[in-house]
């Protein structure tokens, strides 16, 4: 029956709204629990650039209590009094073996190297007038200032071999007072892939360091690959996500130097992977349990669908007596029909009967005679009728058929086997009654195209056919 497909629509709806409402679910997890990773992954960002700052200053104290210490002995005051270079070349590099900086520089007053060590340093122009005149207001400014080496320090030399000639460095100024200011010392250590290795194993994330200079940033040292740094250029200093091939990464930039023609930045980066592992383990889990939970849900809405549901519609548009249509299917089916013949251009006929002798054999015999005709009458019916064809009662003794042809000789050939059927005696205990059926014929389009019109319709052909003791009556030929 044509009801059947619609409880199947709705149980296909049922179905998809279901997987919508947990695939959603799983989105909202999947998102939340993305959401969670990225602000721990932002905590740790914070307190790392906090630890990584306390570092650099840390490490600049060193610097500045060795050169401090350095600047006060009488023996080097003395030495740069008397230009000893060789004196003072010595004790620059026993102390900066001492204070674990990599290199050390003596200017005078007029910005002139006296001396440096190592001693092969190659200083230009440019660089000494970068390094100002050690204050005491500065003297524990951080400077990063690129430097050209000929050779480096031999604790560094492996670290270093493959590093470009343009380093940046963190150095501290330092005032040398006899009693006047009359030079200044700087020391420094590079800012190399030694130390921002260093610097993952303490802080326990990335670290890479650039420096832009006339609008181009160049990388200096980095935790990662080459290639996969490039994407980290600070472009903005906000807190941003950083997908490579292999990883995705919160990053966060530290501005360590920042002048009208020079920024020095340090990127803190952390990868999202060992955060999301579990997280990735735990949504595959709900993936599996999202198909099973989605197949027993389908199974249980079908299982209920045709054990519970489709019996109680059936019983809803069932006759009880004869098992056919009642009246409602017959609403449904004709209002089907009649979309049908509007959408898809389909025509279809339209039979009402009425049996004849029926109020008779109901007064005399009784009611139970009646139901067994009734009864007699459905069976024969349905014998005769295709499965394509829709047959209900519309109640007392009368009968429709929904029959989706409107060839007038195919009609009239079933409206015959129907009348003849019908016609056969009918045993009620031990007597045959004979009953005989008067049938209107409504064509659709040719003679209605509402729902309303082809029942009147057929209603008034079916009269005139009990009228005129016919068996049948098309209504185009009234």
């Amino acid at each position: 029956m044509n009801y059947h497909s619609y409880e199947s629509k709705i149980t296909y709806i049922i179905i998809t709204i279901l997987i919508c409402i947990q695939i959603g679910v799983f989105f909202a997890l999947r998102t939340n629990n993305h959401a969670a990773v990225q602000a721990t992954i932002k905590e740790q960002l914070t307190t790392g650039t906090h630890v990584f700052n306390r570092l650099i200053e840390l490490r600049s104290r060193q610097l500045q209590q060795s050169a401090e210490i350095l600047c006060s002995d009488f023996g080097f005051r003395e030495s740069i009094s008397t230009r000893d270079k060789p004196t003072i070349e010595s004790m620059l590099a026993n102390h900066s073996e001492r204070a674990n900086a990599s290199v050390s520089i003596l200017t005078d007053l007029n910005q002139q190297v006296i001396a440096t060590s190592p001693n092969t340093i190659q200083l230009d122009s440019k660089f000494i007038q970068q390094i100002a005149p050690g204050d005491s207001a500065k003297k524990l400014m951080l400077n990063f200032i690129p430097l050209n080496l000929s050779s480096h320090p031999r604790v560094y030399t492996d670290t270093l071999a493959k590093a470009k000639s343009d380093e940046i460095y963190q150095l501290i100024n330092t005032q040398i007072l006899s009693p006047l200011h009359s030079a200044t010392l700087t020391l420094g250590f590079p800012i190399d892939n030694a130390y921002a290795q260093e610097l993952k194993t303490l802080i326990g994330m990335e670290f890479l360091f650039f420096s832009q200079e006339n609008g181009i940033w160049q990388l200096h040292a980095s935790t990662i690959n080459a290639f996969d740094a490039q994407l980290f250029t600070p472009l903005n200093l906000h807190t941003k996500q950083i997908d490579t091939k292999t990883e995705q990464y919160l990053s966060a930039p530290i501005v360590l130097q920042s002048t009208s023609n020079k920024v020095v930045i340090a990127v803190a980066a952390k990868p999202m992977s060992k955060l999301l592992q579990p997280f990735v383990q735990f949504e595959t889990t709900l993936v599996y349990l999202l198909i099973i939970t989605v197949l027993l849900s389908a199974i249980a809405i079908y299982m209920v669908t045709n054990k519970m549901v489709r019996p109680l519609n059936d019983l809803a548009h069932q006759d009880n007596l004869t098992g056919l249509g009642n009246r409602r299917l017959f609403t449904i089916t004709l209002g089907n029909a009649i979309k049908e013949l509007n959408t898809l251009k389909k025509p279809f006929s339209l039979m009402i009967m009425d049996l004849n002798k029926f109020k008779l054999i109901n007064d005399t015999k009784g009611h139970d005679a009646g139901d067994i005709v009734l009864q007699a009458t459905a069976t024969r019916l349905k014998e005769t009728l295709r499965d394509s064809d829709t047959l209900v009662r519309l109640g007392g003794d009368e009968f429709a058929v929904i029959v989706h042809e409107t060839n007038q000789q195919s009609i009239q050939a079933i409206a015959e086997k129907i009348s003849v059927a019908i016609s056969q005696p009918i045993q009620i205990g031990g007597d045959f009654v004979t009953i005989g059926v008067s049938i209107g014929i409504a064509l659709a389009p040719s003679d209605a195209t509402t729902q309303f019109d082809m029942i009147k319709k057929a209603d008034e052909a079916m009269y005139r056919a009990k009228m005129q003791h016919k068996n049948f009556q098309f209504y185009a030929n009234i």
